[in-house]
Order: structure tokens, then sequence, then C-alpha cells
């Protein structure tokens, strides 16, 4: 069965909600598309000057590519990008086809508590991904990981079996902390608005489950699917946090991590970091015009009027299927959190043959901590703040890219993908040189604004591809049967589409926040005293 098929899609002829270039609203939309892309390019665009500038003092006039040189000749860097390709393709190869299944157990069947589980999931966004490295290296470090001596005192071991300092232990840290944590929360409503006809159509035709979900749900929801392995795959090359305390200790270094080297040394190399960043821009490039033209080629319709929302029965295999969910989502919420707790009440980290092992001073040093409450209360006010413009804003664009035929509407997409695809700390130092560039910006530098308006624009990617993947499953005949019967656009998309939408916005909002609330590299270099949150005062 094709479930792009005409009788399970709606006619392509009205797809669109016309949007001729002349209109007032079109006029509108490219105004706010020139305003939104040159926040986004300018920045880059300085550090691309930044980094060709030839030094000060130098004989020399004009630009120069010697920092660029310099850069892709650092010691090792074909190793840390051979490193980093390794590193990425373990990670995406178990992650993607693992989430994928627990994706479609939690939304499409009836495995018992699939909401419990669906929700342990969300809470791992929350989770600093150094704080669940550290609770790692609490049960697998080769000297005081709890695991390991354990083992050990069976006596099968004379050594630690296992250390979290090696390509394994980089690539389990990885799968649980955010590698199937975030895809399962962005492929679960894709899957949970698809209408079971399809399903039971390809059983009826012999099919099993297995093949049902990889021939008719994920082709189904082939938008979300991209999305989320394409951002996945651009944070894997990103990536420094893990592999800078993992990889140190055997001199394992991936591209990021030279990155970061480059920011951090002294002198402070910002042409070469620039130079290095340039390089995954322009890799994922292609990736993100190959995932617009995939959405876009073809209808992905999946929720329509005549939409049934069966779910799928296990029989037998639920309670053995539950129990297989929830050891993956315990591996990424229950216990590095338990870890986590176990380290804040101990004397010395790690150490449990000390005479006094548990103490509350960690925790009375930090809440006593007179900045504690301010840092606390200046989070709260960006992550609301953020996540309020991100859901109102990012809505309307998705639903341009989508549903209309603006025909500038590939720009918004490849628009909003661009401040994803520069390593945060790089981002951070472009919108610097921007608010400070002139006296008009240099008002705005540390302020809340400033940050909220920053912070908004690094959540851009997931908001927008999100919440335009869930628009091309809505059929477009909800929103004609609205207009045949007098409402106009607006009380079409408040009383149709919106809470058709209530799924997807809910976990947009959520990841907003919790993308806020850990963010360190793209506001580290734009925070003062006055606008602190958490997460810098963390670092």
């Amino acid at each position: 069965m094709n479930p792009f098929s005409a009788n399970a899609v709606s006619s392509a002829a009205h797809r669109f909600r016309s949007l001729p270039w002349l209109e007032p609203g079109a006029i509108g939309l490219t105004v706010v598309l020139a305003l939104l892309s040159f926040i986004v390019v300018c920045p880059i665009y300085l550090l691309l000057i930044s980094g060709l500038q030839v030094e000060a003092g130098s004989s020399a006039a004009g630009f120069s590519f010697a920092a660029w040189r310099a850069a892709f000749s650092e010691p090792g860097i074909a190793k840390a990008f051979l490193n980093t390709l390794v590193v990425t393709g373990l990670v995406q190869g178990i992650s993607i086809p693992i989430a994928i299944l627990i994706a479609w157990v939690i939304a499409r069947t009836d495995m018992p508590g699939g909401r419990f589980a669906e929700l342990l999931f969300w809470v791992t966004f929350f989770i600093p991904t150094l704080a669940v490295t550290s609770g790692w290296i609490l049960v697998w470090d080769p000297k005081f990981g709890l695991a390991n001596q354990l083992i050990m005192h069976t006596g099968l071991f004379d050594g630690a079996p296992f250390s979290i300092y090696s390509l394994g232990g980089i690539v389990f840290t990885h799968l649980t902390s955010l590698s199937i944590s975030t895809k399962v929360m962005m492929m679960a409503p894709a899957f949970r608005n698809l209408d079971a006809n399809l399903e039971e159509a390809a059983r009826m035709s012999g099919a099993g489950a297995l093949s049902t979900l990889f021939r008719i749900v994920v082709p189904a929801s082939t938008p979300m699917v991209c999305v989320a392995s394409l951002m996945s795959l651009i944070r894997s090359f990103e990536s420094f946090e893990v592999e800078l305390v993992l990889g140190t200790p055997f001199r394992f270094s991936v591209y990021s991590t030279k990155i970061y080297s480059l920011i951090y040394q002294t002198p402070v190399n910002y042409a070469g970091a620039t130079a290095l960043s340039m390089l995954i821009l322009v890799t994922i490039l292609p990736l993100v015009i190959l995932q617009h033209w995939v959405s876009q080629r073809r209808q992905f319709t999946t929720l329509t009027g005549r939409y049934k929302p069966t779910l799928f029965t296990l029989g037998k295999w639920r309670w053995p299927v539950a129990i297989a969910v929830f050891l993956v989502a315990g591996f990424a919420t229950i216990l590095p959190l338990t870890f986590l707790l176990m380290g804040s009440v101990m004397n010395l980290y790690g150490h449990l043959e000390i005479e006094r092992v548990w103490s509350l001073r960690h925790w009375s040093v930090v809440l006593g901590d007179p900045g504690f409450l301010k840092a606390l209360k200046n989070t709260l006010m960006l992550g609301f703040a953020t996540m309020a413009v991100s859901v109102v804003a990012y809505s309307l664009i998705a639903y341009v890219i989508a549903r209309t035929n603006y025909f500038l509407r590939w720009a918004f997409d490849l628009v909003t993908w661009l401040p994803f695809m520069i390593p945060g700390i790089v981002l951070s130092l472009g919108y610097m040189f921007f608010s400070l560039h002139s006296s008009l910006t240099q008002y705005f530098y540390g302020t809340k604004f400033l940050l909220v308006v920053i912070l908004a624009l690094t959540v851009m990617t997931f908001s927008v591809q999100m919440l335009k993947s869930t628009f091309l499953q809505l059929g477009a005949d909800l929103e004609e049967a609205g207009r045949v019967n007098g409402g106009s656009f607006w009380f079409t998309l408040r009383h149709i589409l919106l809470p058709l939408m209530l799924p997807a916005t809910a976990v947009v909002a959520v990841m907003v926040f919790g993308s806020v609330s850990r963010q360190v590299g793209s506001i580290v270099l734009l925070t003062t005293g006055e606008s602190e949150p958490l997460s810098i005062r963390q670092l």
C-alpha cells in the first residue's frame, strides 16, 4: 500500500494557501525574512571578516587566509575529524533505530505506562550533559567507579573490567544523555498523528509489526524523522563536553575539541576557530537543502477529517516491551539522577573508603550563595520569555513554510537552520562582535532582552522544524472545512489547527525551556552579573 496515494491524502491543488508575491501578506513576510536573515547572517559575516583580516602591524594589506591555513594545519586535525566521524556514525547508527522503535511503541501501541515512559525521556532533556557525564564517571571510573568496584569484589577480574575513559564510554554517555531521548521526544508526537487506517491496511496485506513500522510509519513521518536525525547529526559534529572530559585521559580528541582548544588557548585564536566552524557549516548545508527537498517533494498528510487513532495491540509482548523501554528510560534518567544526588552529598566525590563519606556541605555552600537566587530568577525569566516568543513566532514561520505558496518559503527554511550549524561558543563570539559593533547595539549588550533574542535564535531550528513537520501531517481539508463554514484564517488557525498542534507545541515549549536553562556556549560572552543565569554560574 502506498500511504501517499490520492486516497490517503488531500488533493495537491489544495495543499497551499494562496499567497501571491504582491499581496500585503507576502510583502510583510519578505520584510520579516529580511530582518531575520540580517540577525542570523550578520554575526556570521562579522566572524568571517574578522578571521580574514590581516593582523595589526603586518606589512600586508587587505585580507589573508593565513589564520585559516594555520587552523587546518593544526597537529592531529585529520585524526580528530576521523574520530568525529567514528563517534557520530556509532551514536547515530545505534540511536536512530532505537529511538524509532521506542517512539512507535509509546505512541502507537498499548504498552502499559507509555505516557510515563515518555515523561522520563522529557526529564532527560533538563539534565545537563556534563552532569550525566559526572554521574557515569562515578559508576565506571577504573579507580573508584562503584560498578567496577562491585564487579572486582566478585574475584572474577584482577582490575577494572570497564572504563568510562574509552571510545565505548563516550558513545555510551552520548546514548544515555540526549541522543535517544531527543529523538523520542520529537518522533512520538509525529507518530501519534498517524492515521491507523494506514497500518491496518498494511497488516491486512500480511505485513508484520516491524515491516509496518519501517515501510509505512517511518516513510509517512519522513519530515520529522529527517529533522530529528539531521539535528542529532549536527549536534554530534559540535559536541565537545563529553569528549573533552572522557577523551582527555586517553588523548582522544574530536573536531569540536579542536575548535574549543583554539578558543581557550593563549593567545586566543578566534579566526582559526571560525575557520574550522565554517567547515561544519559547509558540510551540513547540503544535507539541510536535501531535507527541505524531501519534505516538499511529496505530501505527508496523515491526519485528516477521517483520522482514526487506533492503537496496535502488543498481546503477550506488552510487558517485555514495557520493561525494555523503561530500562532505556532508566539509563537515561533515573540512574544518572541517582548517582548525581549521591555525588552531591559525598565529602570527596567518588570515594567511599574515607571516614566521613556523606555530607551536606556542598548543598549549604550553593544555597547560601547570595547570587544563587538571582541566577535562578534570571533562568526562569529567560526560559519563560524565550518559550513564549518561540512558540508564537515559530508557529507562524512553520505555517508559512508548510502551508503556503509564498515564493521564498525555502529561504525561511534555510535561514532557520543556520544558527544550529555554528558551534555555540563561536556563535556567542559573533553576537558579541555584533552587539559591540555600533553605539546603538552596544546599549543592549548584557541585557536580558539581548539574551532572549539570542536564546530564541538558538532554539529556532528545532522549534520551526518540529512545528513544520506537524503542519505537513495535517490535512488541508481541515482548514477548508473551517473556511467553507465562514471562518477566517485566524479563526481557523485558533480553533482547528492549534488544538491539533497542541501535542507538538507542548513538546516544543518544553524543549525550548530545557534548552534555555542548560544553554552555556551561545551566551557565555554576553552575560553580566545582572543577567547571569544558573548555567553560566555553574560554569
